[in-house]
């Protein structure tokens, strides 16, 4: 049998980043003028065609040069351009929450299928720096079917081994993956023969993508570059070569790979070399994280509102959805951009939060409107909002200095403390068992007891409640003792410290993407520690801590430490003014815990990730020195008895290092420059606050539902004052059963006044849930009447069980279930 011919399909592109070392001012005009050149070569040139991702793109064609946009029509029809990648833009897929990811494919598919017909096919990230495990389904899950990279191979040590292979997520969804064996960049028609002979010889395959053109700032591809690969070509017919789209390579690929094994990557796609992205530029990644809980909200309780006859805001929410995915560009949340770029972030993310934020408190104040009159004498109402899919305890702020005392529905006082935050007077609380996704209500009056019962007690070197002793080193200021009172262990080896390292290598010219950890120094305390929050409800200590470097003003952090009463948590927050360039800071936890594995949350899920210093780690694990992670991070004993969760609101970078759990707080690398620009300008100078906490818990992390606990940290309770009227003193709006099942949207559908629910199961195993509406989201009273799976384009799949109004679904470990309730 005569061997079969390799073929080789060359797919015309130029990348173009959103932002990068210019503003998206000047990408919109690299988008007109590489969309215009495209056209051109396409009527020169009989077979050629050219592949672009990015939605964001086509829609700025659309609207401001709408002649462009009617020829790239016209070539879609035809086939000559091909639309691919499926999501807003070319986004991060590390930092952005599950739901973003699930929201830049819903926009980006949907605009692909509206504006041209085109159902996309090819997940196309070929920049993007790493991926998340939970990928696969995702894309699977909307329609995408095939997933393309060439980030991988950007490592100087150790570069990712497989061309072609399949790619599985948690829950074991698989789908055919491709990392280039180039890069993305391609002029050049000889290196294709480089390529054929890797992938004979190394893989096995026949079937060769090519990338063919230039990038980054467009404009990648001309007259001159197609004479030469068609003259290449001519030259070389021992070889099938075609001008081809990705997704008939794809299906060529997919036909030949039937019959042939090849690898199963059963894991995250991690790039090794751009470590310092999960950290850099502190202030987009915080923004993003705010942004993501804020627009969350405003869907949960604007479907409620409308209900009750409050229009839902639609093409709002779709306008700040949109302006939030293209923050999330791989250059962007990653702080790897010009300053410029930043400060068109910054008025984005401030659009998003005052009219969002007014967004939010009419569609709560609409659902606790009274519709009686409140005398004076019966005081005002609180109304206690819980974002959350199940019933929770947690703090109340109430932003008013006069709070003469709160009572509950049932007329028992509860206890309130006076507070300053961010230099203003509030009052705070707790607010016992809110319903899920409801609220609950209680009233401002004074009611004669003042002397209310608590378990803290507080010196300036200890604090304690019912559950923790927490014991700070007088002289150092660090956190040497956390002692559980149930169980009497210290969860601690050592103390809690500040780290400084210096971050910087001679002739690094990608700070911002790199690091390079030096010397490590810890931050000195200076003066003494202080009570500064003294209960009933919570109480804290406060210590200050001191970086000095000659040439540098000096570098100060507050850590304040708080127990609450009733909560069994250790909250801390940071408060750091930095002005010492080329530094890393870290927050060091030397648990006792003993164990070579960690469980990260990621978008969708968590993965378990062997420590690098394990004498178990092979040589991939062990280039995973600073690693990814969401919301919650935990580090369980070996003997599975007892562990320690870290929650936090606002960080993402991580590492372990001879058994010591490490968050990174900020690094101060220079942004990129540019060829006119050329004065380096440090970024994450000036001032921070981080926040995050400690659940110290017996058995692992799924015994506290970890993930719930990490949900309420970053979802607090919300507080609407307001009257008495037809509410009932509590209502709850969803219920899901059981905790391991979580809610990450509710919202109105894309075409239509049905609801849909987005959920998934965090805990890795199979789980029948129950899903009941309740009040306002079922009029008739009678439940749930009518329910369909959808993919997550809100596509109908299939029919769901209902019994008695209750929904009732199965989910495979790890699932994501998208749900349309009519």
């Amino acid at each position: 049998m005569a061997e079969q011919k390799q073929r080789v399909f060359v797919v015309g592109h130029s990348h173009i980043d959103a932002v990068w070392l210019w503003t998206r001012t000047e990408t919109v005009e690299v988008c007109r003028k590489t969309f215009s050149e495209v056209i051109d070569l396409i009527k020169k040139y009989p077979g050629f065609c050219f592949s672009q991702s990015t939605a964001q793109y086509y829609e700025w064609m659309e609207k401001k040069y709408p002649e462009i946009f009617r020829e790239i029509k016209e070539q879609v029809k035809n086939g000559r351009i091909e639309p691919v990648g499926g999501m807003w833009v070319e986004s991060d897929c590390n930092l952005p929450s599950g739901e973003s990811l699930a929201r830049q494919i819903l926009y980006g598919k949907r605009y692909f299928l509206q504006k041209f017909n085109k159902e996309v096919k090819v997940a196309w990230l070929p920049d993007t720096f790493g991926f998340c495990q939970t990928l696969p389904q995702i894309f699977k899950k909307s329609g995408i079917d095939y997933f393309l990279t060439s980030k991988l191979v950007w490592q100087t040590f150790h570069p990712f081994p497989h061309y072609a292979f399949w790619w599985k997520s948690p829950d074991g969804t698989k789908m055919l993956a491709v990392q280039t064996i180039g890069l993305y960049n391609h002029d050049n028609p000889a290196e294709i023969n480089h390529h054929l002979w890797v992938l004979k010889n190394r893989h096995r395959i026949d079937s060769l993508i090519f990338l063919f053109g230039n990038g980054d700032h467009g404009e990648g591809l001309n007259s001159e570059m197609l004479e030469r690969m068609n003259l290449f070509i001519k030259n070389n017919q021992e070889v099938k070569i075609n001008y081809s789209t990705a997704e008939n390579f794809f299906k060529s690929l997919e036909a030949e790979v039937r019959n042939k094994k090849i690898p199963v990557v059963n894991d995250e796609l991690y790039l090794k070399t751009h470590q310092g992205t999960f950290t850099s530029f502190s202030e987009i990644k915080d923004n993003n994280r705010k942004a993501e809980v804020l627009l969350d909200c405003i869907e949960r309780f604007s479907c409620i509102a409308q209900a009750r006859g409050k229009p839902y805001p639609q093409r709002e929410l779709e306008e700040f959805w949109k302006i939030l995915l293209f923050n999330q560009f791989h250059d962007s949340i990653a702080g790897t951009s010009i300053p410029d770029v930043y400060k068109d972030s910054r008025k984005d993310f401030q659009r998003i939060f005052n009219q969002g934020s007014k967004i939010l408190s009419v569609a709560l104040k609409k659902i606790s409107a009274p519709h009686g009159k409140v005398s004076a004498q019966e005081g005002r109402s609180v109304f206690v909002f819980n974002p959350v899919s199940w019933k929770r305890t947690g703090p109340v702020v109430v932003d008013t200095k006069e709070v003469p005392g709160i009572i509950d529905s049932s007329g028992k006082s509860v206890a309130v403390q006076k507070i300053k935050e961010d230099g203003t007077e509030k009052n705070i609380f707790v607010a016992r068992d809110i319903p899920s996704l409801g609220y609950r209500e209680y009233r401002i009056q004074d009611s004669g007891k003042k002397n209310i019962k608590t378990s803290l007690r507080v010196h300036r070197c200890w604090i304690e409640n019912r559950y923790f002793y927490v014991g700070i080193d007088p002289c150092s200021g660090n956190v040497r003792k956390i002692i559980d009172r149930k169980t009497r262990r210290n969860l601690l080896s050592g103390s809690i410290t500040l780290q400084v390292f210096e971050d910087f290598f001679p002739g690094e010219q990608e700070t911002a993407w790199n690091i390079h950890p030096g010397r490590m120094q810890e931050m000195k305390k200076i003066g003494s520690l202080k009570v500064v929050e003294r209960g009933p409800v919570r109480a804290s200590i406060e210590g200050k801590y001191v970086f000095r470097e000659k040439g540098s003003p000096d570098s100060e952090v507050k850590m304040r430490i708080s127990l609450y009463d009733e909560l069994p948590l250790i909250e801390f927050n940071l408060f750091l003014d930095w002005h010492s360039k080329y530094k890393m800071v870290k927050v060091a936890f030397p648990f006792s815990t003993r164990n070579e594995h960690t469980v990260f949350e990621i978008p969708f899920g968590c993965i378990e990730r062997l420590d690098p210093d394990s004498p178990l780690a092979d040589v991939e694990e062990r280039d995973r020195k600073e690693v990814p992670c969401q919301r919650w991070v935990d580090r369980t004993d070996k003997s599975g008895k007892f562990g320690v969760s870290i929650v936090n609101a606002n960080r993402y970078g991580f590492d372990l290092k001879n058994d010591i759990l490490r968050m990174s707080v900020l690094r101060t690398p220079a942004h990129p420059s540019t060829e006119s620009d050329r004065k380096l300008k440090n970024m994450d100078l000036g001032r921070h606050k981080v926040s995050f906490a400690l659940y110290p818990h017996s058995g692992d992390w799924r015994v506290i539902n970890i993930p719930g606990r990490a949900y309420e940290f970053n979802y607090p309770l919300i507080p609407v004052f307001g009257g008495v009227g037809d509410l009932v003193d509590s209502g709850s709006f969803v219920e899901i059963k059981p905790e391991n099942i979580i809610l990450s949207a509710l919202k109105k559908a894309e075409d239509s006044n049905s609801i849909i629910l987005r959920l998934y199961e965090t805990m890795g195993r199979r789980t029948k849930a129950s899903i009941k509406l309740k009040n306002e989201l079922t009029p008739s009273g009678q439940g749930i009447k009518n329910a369909r799976e959808t993919d997550i384009l809100e596509r109908d799949l299939q029919g769901l069980e209902i019994k008695n109004g209750i929904l009732k679904i199965e989910f495979k470990p790890f699932e994501i279930k998208t749900i349309r309730i009519e």
